[in-house]
């Protein structure tokens, strides 16, 4: 057997997450995002208790990442090299 709430709480609720994503600032939003942003909203869990270091420890892991820093040697040897830097390598 279903039963409905006895008061409008969740109805008040949905109509105040609607107004904060429906902003002045943003009306042009289609019906679909709206819509998608208010499920977030309503079923979203927040962001307080969110570790990212095992997905940024995931990411950093899935492939070989390239160095920071280039190779000199690679770098020297670039034609465009000589109109930066003056003989003895220095700018």
């Amino acid at each position: 057997m279903m039963s409905l709430a006895p008061h409008s709480m969740q109805v008040e609720r949905i109509v105040s997450h609607y107004n904060n994503i429906r902003s002045s600032h943003r009306l042009a939003m289609s019906l679909d995002t709206v819509n998608d942003r208010l499920a977030i909203s309503l079923n979203g869990v927040g962001t307080a208790q969110f570790d990212p270091r095992p997905y940024v420890a995931k990411f950093l892991t899935d492939k070989e990442r390239r160095e920071g820093n280039p190779d000199p040697d690679i770098y020297a040897n670039r034609f465009y090299t000589d109109k930066f830097f003056r003989e003895g390598g220095e700018l």
